[in-house]
């Protein structure tokens, strides 16, 4: 299959494009520079601009580009970085989406011949903070945060209209991904390391975790399988209390996880809109839809894959 991928630098996109390429499958991945090679097609999305005739001749599209939600490092953490969510930075996150997904709007309009496959990055954040509601794709959404607005209306929302071309849109709502490479666990490593981090905000809010290898191998059952089409959570069957994520982590490193970190010192810490998306909302979030089909999780409980993250 010939498959064009967005966000190929990204920390899922890196460990991706080679997991397709091993699989036999043909990867274009779109940049924002001249092409330099005949593995690479230009796409511009701030000005909608793409290669439609490299785009006409694949058969799906993995779109993953996006500005980070997150921090990647500890300095991005600090009040001054440029990480936090100021008016600019929640700008960005939104545009890079919205703009990525018009620009493909506007690719299969244009053309005769497109991708019948699109599977597009979203976040569990779409549910919204529902404290011990177990939520399936087929949940309601409850709206009003910066992190539930950006997946429903710049990632999903314009993607709709490709249903009318009879296009099979996948939405992959992704939890915390956790893996060696992943910027959040050198992150959590770093904190817990310094014995400082017990249970944060009360600890009973659901962190719904997946391993980075059920991410990449999630994508692929999805690309695979032509009857899935629309949401799917890609987060492990077992979502876990912050305070019992805690102690795991923890106990792995042989530190202490005892002292509290109240709601109100990460949010001083890292600004209340991103504290919230980060650490302190509730996603008691299953993935229904790719047990419904038949996936087999690699990873499906933190107890026996913390060792590998640590």
């Amino acid at each position: 299959m010939k498959v064009g991928v967005t966000g190929s630098n990204g920390s899922i996109g890196k460990a991706l494009v080679p997991l397709l390429t091993d699989k036999g499958h043909i990867v274009t991945r779109f940049v924002r520079t001249s092409p330099k090679t005949e593995g690479e097609a230009y796409w511009n999305p701030e000005k909608t601009e793409i290669d439609l005739d490299a785009f006409q001749k694949m058969d799906a599209i993995i779109h993953l580009a996006g500005e980070p939600i997150a921090p990647l490092d500890i300095p991005g953490f600090l009040p001054f970085s440029g990480d936090r969510w100021t008016k600019k930075k929640k700008a960005k996150i939104y545009w890079s989406r919205r703009s990525g997904a018009e620009t493909f709007v506007e690719a299969y309009k244009k053309s005769k011949n497109y991708p019948q496959t699109f599977i597009s990055a979203s976040a569990i954040g779409i549910y919204g903070d529902q404290g011990d509601i177990v939520l399936d794709e087929d949940s309601q959404f409850v709206r009003g945060s910066f992190d539930q607005y950006v997946p429903e209306e710049a990632w999903e929302k314009p993607l709709s209209e490709l249903n009318e071309l009879g296009v099979r849109v996948i939405n992959a709502r992704t939890g915390i991904v956790l893996g060696t490479s992943m910027p959040i666990v050198n992150i959590l490593k770093f904190i817990w390391g310094l014995n400082i981090a017990g249970p944060i905000g009360g600890g009973n809010q659901y962190w719904p975790w997946v391993s980075i290898d059920d991410v990449l191998h999630g994508y692929l059952f999805c690309l695979d399988n032509e009857k899935i089409k629309g949401p799917v959570n890609i987060v492990s069957p077992t979502p876990i209390k912050q305070k019992d994520f805690s102690k795991l982590l923890a106990k792995e490193m042989k530190k202490i996880a005892i002292l509290p970190i109240p709601g109100f010192a990460v949010m001083i810490a890292l600004g209340p809109a991103l504290a919230d998306s980060l650490v302190l909302s509730s996603h008691r979030v299953i993935p229904a839809k790719l047990l419904k089909y038949g996936y087999v999780f690699k990873d499906e409980y933190l107890k026996n894959f913390i060792k590998e993250i640590v």
